[in-house]
């Protein structure tokens, strides 16, 4: 038995995503679809097992990066930007 296909807003909402986010991840991480016309479809539980998948592959990607603590740090010149006499540096 096939799968119900959704459209691109149904998936969306599905997703809890606007219409045109989700479009973009269509766009950009390939999110397996059928394209009718200008229509989109998606098969829900194939669209689920992908993100899934992608989030788990960018999860063992992830990166610590230390970051100096900036209120120790004197700024001078040009490089102040206009609130820097308040936030007293």
């Amino acid at each position: 038995m096939q799968s119900q296909k959704l459209t691109l807003s149904e998936m969306a909402a599905r997703m809890h995503r606007s219409t045109k986010t989700f479009a973009k991840y269509v766009h950009k991480l390939s999110i397996p679809h059928i394209k009718l016309g200008k229509e989109f479809l998606f098969d829900a539980e194939e669209v689920e097992k992908f993100l899934a998948a992608h989030t788990e592959a960018n999860r063992q990607q992830t990166v610590t990066v230390v970051v100096p603590n900036l209120a120790q740090r004197r700024i001078t010149g040009s490089n102040r930007g206009r609130f820097a006499g308040r936030l007293g540096i």
